[in-house]
Order: C-alpha cells, then structure tokens, then sequence
C-alpha cells in the first residue's frame, strides 16, 4: 500500500472540472503509454485514494505484464482518478464544497473529455464502483466495460443513513483519530476472516485512515448516505442492447461491409502474416513453406481486408498450400510390414493395410497444416471483435454529434 503508482513513475495531474466552483478538481495518476495504451479508468472507495486502494495491485508482476502488453496483446495506459480531497496531501475542501452523486460522475466525465478518452474500461471498488455504475447509465458510449468490486444498487436505507451520520458526527469530533470511525471503514474494506489472518494488512490500513483529512473524508461519506438508488433496469437494458448490436456488427462484418473502413483497418496477406507473428506455414517436418502468392493464385493478397472475406483468403491460401504439398508414397515393403507375414495372400487385409498407410501419410502431412489454419482463423476471428468495437464507437458519436447539431 505504500508503494507509489507506477513505480513512482506516475504522474499526478490536475483537472479542473468547474473554475467558476472554488475547490471542484480532482487529481489524477496516469500510468502507461497515453498515446498507444487502452484506457483503463480506476477509482477507489471512500476512506482510500488511488495509492492505498490500487498500488498493491497494479504493482503485481502478473498485472504489470498484462498492462504493458506483449507482441500480440494490448497494452493500457490507467488512469487513477482521485475523489476530491482524497489524494496524497490534498488540502481542505472549502466548507461551501457539497459532493455528490451527480458532482462525482460530472467528475469522471471531466476526466474523459481532459483526456480525449473515446472509450475506456472502468475498474471500481467499493462507492468508486458505484459511481462508475451511474457513470455508464449517463454516458454508455464511452464505457467498453466495467470491472466492479462491492457496488450497491440500492439507495441507502435508514439504517445505513443512520450509522454513518454516527460515523460524520464521531468524524466532527474526532477526526481519525477515533477508533470507531477506523474500524467501521476497516469493516468495510476487509471481512472478519481477512483482518484475522493479515495483521500487518491492518496495521498499514489504519496507520493510513489516521492521516486521512477528516473534513474532506466527511464530505465523502456524506456522499455516499446521499447516493440515489441505481437504475439496474436501465443499466439491463443498455447491456443487452449493446450485445444485440455487437453482434449484429459482427455479422455484417462476416458477410460483407466496409463501415471499418478496410483502408485503415484491414491487412493484405503479408501484414496479416506479421502480425500474427509467423510468415510462412510449416510442413511435417517443420521446414518453412515458401511461395508467391501472384504465381499460387492466392485472391485479393494484396489488398487490405477484414472479416468474411478475409476468411475467404485464408481458405484459398490453405488450399494452395495442401494442393502443392506432397504425399510421400507408400511403397510394398510398407504395406508388406504393416499387413504381416500371415496376411500376404490374403488380399482383402493387404488393401486394408495399403488404404490404412495411405491414410496416416496424409494426416501426418495434412494435420499440422490444418492446425495452422485453425490458429490463423482464431486471429483472423478476435480481430472482429476490435472491429465491431471501433465500428460501434464511431456511431455512437454520429448519434452524439448529431443530437448535438439537432440541440443547436
């Protein structure tokens, strides 16, 4: 938990999201290449920051490989966004300052447009998962997917409402430094069991919850007695009918369209094969199988597709490549072998052995080809779903700048 973001290699920035309103800011931490990483979006729970909520884990080598990405995988560059007041040595919030449901989403979008976000993926633990929940009822287009821990759907009942204004007045009176306060939130963040087996976990927790700023943490908490109830059938509704048309696109991306524009988009056969990450498919005895695509017939290699008919080269290629490899024969002494001694006359045995032979030649020239062709069709289908994605995206801001246009 004490460890900085990013190694310390994190930036802490600061993003205005109101100047006409004395302390509206938050302050982010971004790790990762801004200009190549997909955006991963975090933010924490009450009572924590980015540092003592996520350091742990995004520190973690297994994360830190799946971040930074590799050959054939996406990195992601985060983005650690702090609640107002929450981040290491933030001063005090302006006692005029109210926090809300609606100001911490207006927040969270104020952090989208400063950075020219076009989507990102939210990850969200505790409140913080709750506000990217009604982030993403207000603003569907920008969220490519959700990664919730503890959320709640339901606004706070009396009995909640009732413990943490306790919890608000104990905070007036005695800031962190109450016993109470610290564990309530330590109850929040870890079961019975996790705080029974992790002392030294405890330990770093409340030696942090004391260095909290109590007013701004008030303010937090009273946020969180005031948060209104989510709309779980609107968020239902706009799932399934992202699914629907995602599926759609994929469809109409197999059969034919180019609404991805394949000039940007697609791969002549060269680039697909570089980027797959092997050039050249491999016989039996692994020895590279080398061709020009012109002389071999190969369909539309060098041009740039995707989807269907990006498919279609693949089979034509495939094709190509079993019409020009050899079978080796099967000579006498091959089937004399396999047939037996006793099985020589016996001329119905002797052609079973000949077309038994014949068959393991062709699956031992046949089969590795076909495993490369099914590698190369997985590639080929989970580029469909980056298309249908980016497809998507782009109309939903036809809709955006055409609602916009209409409103003017």
């Amino acid at each position: 938990l004490k460890r900085p973001l990013g190694g310390g290699g994190a930036a802490l920035e600061r993003v205005v999201v109101n100047k006409n309103v004395r302390g509206d800011e938050v302050y982010v931490h971004v790790e990762g290449d801004r200009r190549t990483g997909f955006p991963v979006l975090t933010l924490h729970d009450v009572g924590l920051n980015s540092r003592t909520c996520y350091s742990a884990a995004f520190s973690h080598d297994a994360l830190r490989r799946v971040l930074n990405g590799g050959a054939h995988s996406t990195s992601f560059c985060v983005y650690h966004v702090n609640a107002p007041g929450a981040h290491d040595g933030a001063s005090q919030l302006p006692a005029s300052y109210a926090i809300d449901m609606r100001r911490l989403v207006a927040h969270v979008r104020a952090v989208v447009h400063h950075y020219g976000l076009r989507a990102f993926v939210g990850v969200g633990v505790g409140f913080g998962a709750t506000v990217l929940c009604h982030y993403a009822l207000e603003h569907a287009a920008t969220v490519r997917g959700l990664v919730l821990i503890g959320p709640t759907h339901r606004a706070t009942s009396w009995y909640e409402w009732g413990y943490q204004y306790v919890g608000t007045w104990l905070l007036a009176l005695f800031g962190t430094s109450s016993d109470a306060v610290r564990n309530e939130l330590l109850a929040r963040y870890l079961s019975e069991r996790t705080r029974g087996a992790n002392a030294d976990l405890v330990r770093t927790l409340d030696a942090e919850l004391r260095r909290q700023n109590a007013h701004n943490l008030t303010k937090l908490v009273q946020a969180v007695m005031a948060k209104p109830a989510l709309d779980a059938a609107k968020l239902r509704s706009i799932a399934s009918a992202y699914v629907v048309e995602f599926l759609q696109t994929i469809e109409r991306l197999l059969a034919g369209t180019s609404e991805a524009n394949p000039g940007a988009t697609g791969q002549t056969l060269k680039e697909e094969k570089v980027d797959y990450g092997d050039e050249d498919w491999l016989d039996a005895q692994n020895r590279p199988i080398r061709f020009d695509p012109a002389a071999w017939r190969i369909p539309y290699w060098s041009n740039k597709l995707y989807g269907g008919q990006q498919f279609e080269r693949l089979l034509a290629e495939f094709r190509a490549v079993v019409t020009h490899t050899d079978i080796s024969n099967v000579t006498l002494d091959d089937v004399a072998t396999s047939a037996g001694v006793n099985k020589l006359n016996n001329i119905p045995n002797f052609g079973w052995s000949a077309a038994d032979l014949a068959a393991q030649k062709s699956q031992e020239a046949f089969v590795p080809l076909i495993e490369q062709l099914v590698e190369r069709a997985v590639y080929i289908a989970k580029r469909l779903a980056t298309l249908a994605d980016s497809v998507m995206l782009n109309r939903a801001k036809k809709r955006a700048t055409a609602a916009a246009a209409a409103e003017a």
